[in-house]
């Protein structure tokens, strides 16, 4: 399971409004990542800022403080005022000055209510100019921050990374992909995407040296004092991951976390980009995103395996009020918001603290046996196939007795029943296991091609058990022997 105190969140890529607050209430999430627009705030630069939209902003934190959901406020991810932006934006040698103001503007007015700030979040840069100011901008933004709060501040910042992850568990190809998390090559995705030339600094006050040989020609100048101001105390670092929403993005999400925590050594947060579907709504007036949950429970489940392997993970945030990638639609016009199916599967995962994902579950599945030279099965039988292959029946049993309804004895035959299947049939298992030969012919048990001679028990907690095909099957039904 999670931490108790991890995040569980969503981005909103608007300002939600008190009726959206107490919906995600409702759901559970009790995070939200919102970006304070620095255009609305200061249109004009600089002077003073748009008073209605800065309330605005002060009364929708407020109203997330009466729902009990912690905001985490981003104060740049890509947008700049107009005029700053006819200044030449961050090529200005003075845009760490513009920036840095607006951080202490923000500090003053909005820390009593909010705690946690991400300085940038995937800041755009298309030159190494570009980015040296923009990290200059960061490190004056959080002495700023922490200089003008009302309390004491968690301060980060976010980058996407390349999207890698090992084409096996071998050294050699554990060490590839960290590599290539970390490159440096142009042809790794540019400026941008270069996770090291931004996180390097950051952490260690160096520029990875790599970078430094191969664009040289290309380079601003450098100060010492301009590495001591990028090197600010963070308190986490934030990762924005699933830029591409594949089943392979989970992979990428458990080794690039786990390639950046062993660099940097801070707690990460972890965003997802949304995961895109082509969602509608149905006849039901739901939208049923099955997709969207089957990616869900990968990620989260790559990122509980991160977590059990001792990485830290401060959070994870999903993408909120968005029609094709996010948990719940919204129809802004019509002021319609519908929660969609993935929206309750994440429900459940918070509110258990990720207890139902099936990761932390135990694999509800058929064991498969295997016989001795005499075709019998007892309980020092191998199971032949699956989670627990390799394992005799007795170990299972007395290991995890919770898969045969809590049995921690030799279980006792009760009775034996003979069952021919022709076509489609089930039965609902009300018994705390069932040992089951297939005496004669060929078939389907829930997607597993069964055979004559095939052995296997249908553990207490598999529920209904679905057959097709022509078989006669022989069914001890068990007890447990109470203690």
């Amino acid at each position: 399971m999670f931490p108790q105190d991890f995040h569980w969140g969503i981005a909103s890529g608007i300002l939600p409004s008190p009726q959206d607050l107490a919906l995600l209430r409702l759901l559970s999430i009790g995070h939200v990542k919102i970006v304070l627009s620095w255009p609305m705030l200061f249109p004009n630069g600089k002077g003073e800022p748009d008073r209605e939209y800065a309330e605005y902003f002060r009364t929708v934190l407020r109203a997330m403080k009466k729902c009990a959901i912690k905001p985490v406020i981003v104060l740049f991810d890509g947008d700049i005022p107009e005029y700053y932006k006819n200044c030449g934006g961050f090529r200005n040698p003075e845009s760490p000055e513009w920036f840095a103001s607006y951080a202490k503007w923000a500090a003053q007015e909005y820390s009593p209510d909010c705690d946690t700030f991400l300085t940038m979040s995937d800041p755009p840069c298309a030159s190494f100019l570009e980015a040296h100011n923009l990290l200059k901008a960061h490190g004056k933004a959080v002495l700023a921050l922490r200089e003008n709060a009302a309390q004491t501040l968690s301060v980060g910042f976010a980058k996407s990374a390349t999207e890698v992850f090992p084409f096996s568990s071998s050294t050699e190809d554990i060490d590839a992909a960290r590599d290539a998390c970390f490159a440096a090559r142009e042809d790794a995705g540019g400026i941008s995407v270069n996770l090291s030339w931004f996180m390097d600094p950051l952490c260690f006050g160096t520029y990875p040296g790599e970078d430094l040989s191969l664009f040289e020609e290309e380079l601003p100048e450098i100060t010492e004092a301009d590495m001591n101001l990028i090197r600010q105390p963070l308190d986490f670092l934030g990762l924005n991951l699933a830029k591409n929403a594949e089943p392979v993005a989970a992979a990428a999400m458990f080794w690039v976390s786990r390639f950046v925590y062993e660099k940097y050594q801070k707690p990460l947060l972890i965003s997802c980009k949304g995961i895109l579907g082509l969602d509608c709504v149905s006849t039901d007036g739901q939208v049923h995103d099955a997709n969207r949950v089957a990616l869900l429970e990968n990620y989260l489940g790559a990122l509980q395996k991160a977590v059990n392997e001792g990485i830290l993970i401060k959070g994870f945030y999903m993408e909120g009020f968005q029609n094709h990638r996010g948990l719940i639609f919204a129809d802004e016009e019509a002021g319609i918001r519908i929660v969609k199916d993935s929206a309750y599967w994440y429900a459940d995962a918070v509110a258990s603290c990720g207890n139902t994902l099936a990761v932390n579950r135990k694999a509800r599945q058929i064991l498969f046996l295997e016989a001795d030279e005499k075709g019998n099965v007892d309980l020092t039988s191998w199971i032949r196939e699956g989670l627990y292959a390799g394992l005799t029946l007795d170990e299972v049993l007395h290991e995890m007795p919770e898969l045969f309804g809590g049995v921690n004895q030799p279980p006792a035959v009760q009775e034996m029943i003979t069952l021919e299947i022709e076509g489609e049939a089930s039965f609902l298992q009300d018994q705390p296991y069932l040992y089951v030969t297939v005496a004669a012919g060929e078939g389907l048990l829930n997607g597993h091609l069964l055979c004559e001679g095939d052995h296997f028990i249908l553990p207490a907690d598999f529920g209904e058990a679905g057959f097709r095909g022509e078989l006669t099957l022989l069914v001890s039904a068990r007890v447990a022997i109470v203690q």
